[in-house]
């Protein structure tokens, strides 16, 4: 069935009560109408660039499982949008975990190596002093490249390109290497 899409958001009450009605093209219709709107909404919610497209395919796809949870007649938009809100808060929560878990492995390692290494205690401490003295976002960076995230997968995260990336890690390294000489 190829279905004229409505235009705006006021327009799309058909598809919904379609879709509502168990019509899975008028999710289509839903979707196209109101991708762009909750991405915003989404990036709005102070997540990356490159992960918005990922909590609203969550999102479209909690809306396509839980549409009977939806009252017609009631505003569709405060509905979708506090999906939206749920899952960006839950996007946050694992982004917070995943830091955690990341610092904590990186802890570990640095522990490790001074158990296996004596010899570097100082230099290690040095370190660690040097790498409380980044700002935030520069440490959870150098953290999360040295637990083991690649490049390309902190410019999706950090909604920056691989570029910017690789010299922010530069521009730490050269930082980390001079506070540790300067303290050693």
């Amino acid at each position: 069935m190829n279905a004229i899409v409505p235009a705006t958001p006021s327009q799309n009450t058909d598809a919904i009560a379609r879709f509502h009605s168990g019509d899975d093209e008028a999710y289509r219709e839903i979707v196209t109408v109101w991708h762009t709107r909750l991405q915003a909404m989404i990036a709005g919610g102070g997540v990356p660039l490159g992960d918005v497209p990922i909590v609203a395919q969550d999102t479209f796809i909690y809306v396509y499982d839980h549409i009977n949870d939806f009252k017609p007649g009631t505003n569709f938009r405060a509905w979708l949008y506090a999906i939206a809100r749920n899952k960006v808060r839950a996007w946050h929560e694992a982004n917070r975990r995943d830091q955690r878990n990341k610092a904590n492995a990186l802890e570990h390692f640095i522990h490790k190596q001074i158990s296996q290494n004596p010899h570097l205690d100082d230099r290690l401490d040095a370190l660690a002093q040097c790498l409380k003295k980044l700002n935030d976002p520069v440490r959870d960076l150098i953290t999360q490249r040295y637990a083991g995230a690649s490049v390309k997968e902190l410019a999706r995260k950090t909604g920056r390109s691989e570029s910017a990336v690789k010299m922010s890690l530069l521009r730490a390294r050269e930082s980390l290497r001079e506070c540790v000489a300067g303290t050693s």
